[in-house]
């Protein structure tokens, strides 16, 4: 744990994004509200992960800093975003849309959603089923283009090619939210 310590203060990002996870995990585990206390913890380590260019160390700053502080939140959002983590870009659609952490930007939402939702499709028919239950989501809810329900109900299939996958779960989660 020291030498992962150490990486991280010497500027390695997937150290630094490492030791996050094992903070974000402690934290789900404490549970509400002692979780709170541990999120502070899991964001020193994410945050330089981010800053050091690793997509997912930003979305998980989302997270972690979502309940305590809006401003930074969604500015990891955007830095997540901008490096490909498409549960950051989700997120940054959201806070613009409602205007969480700043200023409403319905026009920034609208191009987010478009560009999330044609990477959730073409992640989908590459294979990566949780991109497919959220292709159905964003289908069915006229995210990033139309409304087609049966566009949306082909992605959720997709999502359950192996009705035992957590994709599946998630699929069916989604699909009766409507």
């Amino acid at each position: 744990m020291a030498s992962v310590e150490k990486a991280c203060s010497s500027g390695v990002a997937q150290a630094c994004h490492g030791l996050g996870e094992l903070w974000r995990d402690r934290m789900y585990k404490a549970g509400f509200p002692e979780g709170f206390s541990l999120a502070a913890k899991a964001r020193s380590y994410f945050e330089p992960a981010c800053n050091g260019g690793v997509a997912d160390g930003c979305g998980e700053a989302v997270w972690v800093t979502r309940h305590g502080d809006g401003t930074a939140s969604r500015a990891f959002a955007v830095r997540g975003c901008d490096l490909g983590d498409l549960p950051a870009c989700d997120l940054l659609a959201d806070y613009l849309r409602d205007g969480f952490g700043g200023p409403i930007d319905a026009d920034g939402a609208k191009r987010v959603e478009v560009e999330l939702r044609a990477s959730y499709t073409r992640r989908c028919r590459d294979g990566e089923m949780f991109d497919c239950a959220n292709a159905g989501r964003m289908w069915r809810d006229g995210r990033g283009g139309p409304q087609d329900a049966k566009r949306a109900q082909e992605f959720f299939s997709s999502a359950c090619a192996d009705p035992a996958s957590p994709a599946c779960t998630m699929a069916k989660s989604l699909e009766s939210e409507r």
